[in-house]
């Protein structure tokens, strides 16, 4: 498999369906054969006998019917992911209770610890109750006095830094949000700032027929839902708005599903648990005469709103280069520089709203657009959405020109798969690719048995 990159080039492209030759296919191109513009409809009509409402037909069963596995795949693996989180969640309300319990112990030691401390120096100082030749101080003097000299000089130093006071009981200390401010951002904010990318998507790809862009996306977006849900399932991590803030998130009811005794319980009875997750998922939470759907805690690692935003708005950039391959400079590179810092600003905007919120740490932003950028750019991920498409395409052809011309549904798969023998799939690097954004383009992969 090599990884090479070819100029974009004007010309109207030459394509042939039954003899498999294309003098200038590029996914860079809006005019390739999945990506359904005029000429490629016009070459569909001819080989039709000159049928276009039978091209038209074609054109329809690719967006509704192949569209519709890859959105189902995405589905399922954000309910996986949801599963892994309400499981997460479980665990942090087990984990901050039982923490609790033991400060609370840790505090009633203490107290009775002091009493007897001060009990025991009563009794020694008092020669009528016991002589001081028979008990001695737990400690001397001078220890004591080491201590609270100690105690007191760490005091001292905490005060001149003023950031650690920002820091919610039970979450860790992320200097950079402290940095930002809190704020009160809706949370309902959050989710429509991140519903704009994949709308656009959708609406992007159904106009234009282009099944391999929305494959990928889809994809991207299931992997990494996949791994949100199996992280926060793994590890638990202290929520950023700590543990009052969480118990105010899950409200009455969900602090009372988790806690209560005769639910959820993954050690001693998990199938049962697991569907009660499903219910749970899908129902929400009985309460008060009704339904409510509850939220999450402890789903640090990795932001899932920054992930959404960010794999949908790399397919929105994706999309723009096919649609001005065409273009000429002088009008193409504006408009690619103005989406691109648009859609970076989204992506931007997105991340500040939900640092500011305390929604996430910094590291889980940070990640998920580290992983948006690898997994996007991944060759493998190419490679199978390309197979995807070309199996799709291949069968809706073969299907149409059995029932026109009764020929061999195999001969003009085969001629489909013989047009894209040259290109294996294609990787985008995004120009916010930093460091590297000087090899920002597209690259098209290609197979060498001989290697």
């Amino acid at each position: 498999m090599s990884l090479n990159r070819r100029e974009t080039s004007r010309e109207e492209p030459k394509l042939s369906l039954l003899s498999g030759k294309d003098d200038s296919l590029s996914t860079d191109e809006p005019s390739s054969l999945l990506a359904f513009d005029l000429p490629a409809r016009a070459t569909c009509c001819a080989l039709m006998d000159g049928a276009e409402r039978q091209a038209d037909h074609f054109i329809g069963k690719m967006r509704f019917r192949w569209w519709i596995p890859p959105g189902c795949l995405f589905f399922v693996c954000f309910v996986m992911q949801n599963f892994g989180l309400y499981i997460g969640t479980y665990y942090y309300v087990m984990w901050m209770d039982r923490l609790d319990v033991s400060l609370k112990d840790e505090h009633i030691l203490d107290e009775a610890l002091i009493e007897l401390n001060m009990s025991f120096s009563t009794m020694v100082d008092d020669d009528k109750l016991l002589p001081r030749s028979h008990l001695r101080r737990p400690h001397s003097t001078a220890t004591a006095t080491s201590n609270v000299n100690q105690s007191m000089a760490i005091m001292e130093s905490a005060v001149h830094e003023e950031l650690s006071s920002e820091v919610d009981e039970g979450s860790l200390h992320d200097v950079f949000t402290d940095y930002l401010g809190r704020y009160n951002v809706p949370t309902t904010a959050l989710d429509a700032l991140s519903a704009i990318a994949p709308m656009g998507i959708v609406g992007v790809t159904l106009l234009t027929g282009d099944l391999r862009l929305w494959s990928k996306c889809c994809l991207c977006a299931a992997l990494l839902a996949l791994l949100k849900g199996f992280l926060a399932w793994a590890t638990v991590v202290p929520d950023s708005i700590g543990w009052d803030g969480c118990q105010k998130r899950l409200g009455p009811a969900g602090v009372g599903y988790f806690r209560d005794k005769k639910g959820l319980n993954f050690e001693t009875e998990p199938f049962s648990s697991f569907f009660a997750v499903l219910k749970l998922e899908l129902l929400g939470v009985w309460y008060e005469g009704s339904y409510h759907h509850i939220r999450f805690c402890g789903d640090m690692m990795f932001s899932g709103h920054t992930y959404v935003c960010g794999v949908f708005s790399l397919g929105l950039y994706d999309a723009l280069l096919g649609l001005t391959a065409t273009w000429a400079p002088v009008m193409r590179v504006p408009v690619r520089i103005l989406v691109g810092v648009l859609l970076f600003g989204l992506v931007c905007f997105d991340m500040t709203l939900i640092l500011m919120k305390r929604f996430h740490y910094t590291m889980d932003v940070t990640v998920a657009i580290v992983l948006v950028g690898l997994l996007y750019s991944n060759p493998g991920v190419a490679v199978a959405v390309e197979r995807y498409t070309v199996w799709a395409a291949a069968r809706t052809l073969a299907a149409d020109f059995e029932q026109m011309d009764n020929k061999e549904p195999g001969a003009v798969r085969a001629s489909v798969d013989a047009s894209y023998e040259s290109d294996k799939g294609s990787v985008l690097v995004p120009p916010c690719c930093f460091p590297l954004c000087c090899f920002q383009g597209r690259y098209h992969l290609q197979c060498r048995p001989d290697q």
